[in-house]
């Protein structure tokens, strides 16, 4: 005759030891101190929220602090900090911002040959990050885009200093060449001639 086995029971448990549930219910984090208007919590090694323009990029915090002489690396920052939103804001480009925040990464500043040079000079500048530092693989073409960036300001001042006389010279030596073609020159000379329809 063989005998049934026992149930197999638990180990006994231990007195004043409670069972450890499945799931423990999430222990929520210790309140921080609400944080004034340009103060920001974070920690080093956060993961920050930058809102620029409605566009939001996320990055790491001790990414941007590598560089600590720009805007972004520094305390200066935190100026743009919104504790409600718990997001740096900033009304700038978000397009060329794309570019800014790689440098970032990366360590490597590009130029985008599709932005305006004035524009992106402009955002270089807000944000503390001089253009001496663009890669070997776009500083040329940034050179050449800002000279003749220059150059284009300054034709447009010389012609703002041209004066009146002397442009109205000009247009209507433009309409004597454009009439050529289709008048007799040598017969209405005297009537098209610029200089003799000028009020001396």
């Amino acid at each position: 005759h063989v005998c049934p086995k026992p149930p197999l029971l638990s180990p006994p448990r231990p007195r004043g030891l409670c069972p450890i549930p499945v799931s423990s219910p999430q222990i929520s984090p210790c309140p921080c101190p609400d944080a004034r208007p340009g103060e920001s919590p974070i920690l080093s090694d956060s993961l920050i929220v930058l809102n620029v323009s409605g566009i939001q990029f996320q990055t790491w915090l001790d990414t941007l602090e590598r560089y600590p002489d720009t805007l972004l690396g520094s305390s200066e920052r935190d100026f743009f900090y919104h504790p409600e939103t718990q997001q740096y804001f900033f009304d700038r480009d978000p397009d060329i911002f794309r570019h800014i925040l790689n440098f970032y990464r990366t360590g490597k500043l590009h130029y985008p040959r599709q932005e305006c040079i004035s524009a992106y000079d402009e955002e270089l500048a807000f944000f503390g990050i001089i253009p001496e530092i663009i890669g070997d693989c776009c500083y040329e073409e940034y050179k050449d885009r800002r000279r003749e960036n220059a150059e284009r300001l300054q034709d447009d001042a010389d012609q703002d200093n041209v004066p009146e006389t002397d442009s109205v010279f000009r247009r209507l030596t433009n309409l004597k060449w454009q009439f050529f073609p289709v008048l007799n020159f040598e017969q209405h000379s005297t009537i098209y001639e610029p200089e003799n329809l000028l009020i001396h």
